[in-house]
């Protein structure tokens, strides 16, 4: 089942499994205008006016995936080293920009997003290894991989702050109701490919994943404007019991 994974993130357009057959869809980008009518006008003036539309192309037809409308400016801070954090220099409840889904789509989980709009804010919810005492904890958390850098999504109209970063405790809850599982729904960020020099740019592969790389804006307290690569991971290809 297609997956939408924020590393955004991202995003897997779920529809017949038809579609998610071919492994070898390419993907292309195009840009976005942001649907003004249905984002509140505070949350539409942090935002920049165009955005970036993914899309899926299968035998020549273009399946759109989803649309990202990033902030115009990213508070920041010194980056300080984190093990298995890449975008340190972000607070975890930081608003990093809106996801719109036109379809039904499924999160890094397997959870089921309804069509919408999403807020996509920066978290880091796993621990590493050597932050974990309980060894229970450490048999039952969730591992999804060595990276701790995760964009956890939230209903724009539950989540309209703008201002400040959310606590871990808001960021958790709001993103549970955007999932219909237990676990927050969430993309996932991966380091940006250096090789990939245009922003924003596609990388891909042909087992089916496919990120896309932005530069944004980020701003420290005090400090001018510096450049931000960001990379999410939007679409992992199916996946497979042993007995199917």
């Amino acid at each position: 089942m297609r997956r939408i994974c924020l590393t955004i993130l991202l995003v897997v357009w779920a529809g017949a499994t038809a579609r998610f057959a071919s492994a070898q869809a390419s993907f292309a980008i195009e840009s976005a205008v942001a649907p003004r009518a249905e984002i509140p006008s505070e949350m539409l003036n942090v935002l920049e006016p165009s955005g970036t539309r993914l899309l899926r192309v299968v035998n020549g037809v273009r399946i759109p995936v989803c649309e990202l409308f990033w902030r115009k400016t990213v508070a920041a801070h010194r980056k300080r080293l984190k093990l298995g954090v890449t975008y340190a220099q972000l607070s975890p409840g930081t608003l990093l920009g809106v996801l719109y889904l036109p379809e039904v789509e499924r999160d890094l989980n397997g959870n089921q997003l309804e069509p919408g709009l999403y807020t996509m804010r920066y978290a880091q919810p796993f621990r590493p290894e050597r932050e974990i005492n309980d060894k229970d904890e450490m048999e039952n958390r969730p591992r999804p991989n060595a990276y701790r850098d995760f964009v956890f999504l939230s209903r724009l109209e539950s989540d309209k702050q703008t201002r400040q970063p959310l606590t871990a405790t808001q960021l958790l809850k709001l993103s549970k109701q955007a999932s219909s599982g237990e676990d927050p729904a969430m993309l996932r960020l991966v380091p940006v490919n250096p090789a990939y020099k245009g922003f924003p740019s596609i990388v891909s592969d042909d087992q089916g994943n496919c990120t896309v790389q932005f530069k944004l804006q980020a701003q420290a307290e005090g400090h001018s404007l510096e450049e931000l690569n960001l990379a999410i991971l939007l679409v992992t290809p199916p996946n497979f019991s042993a007995d199917d």
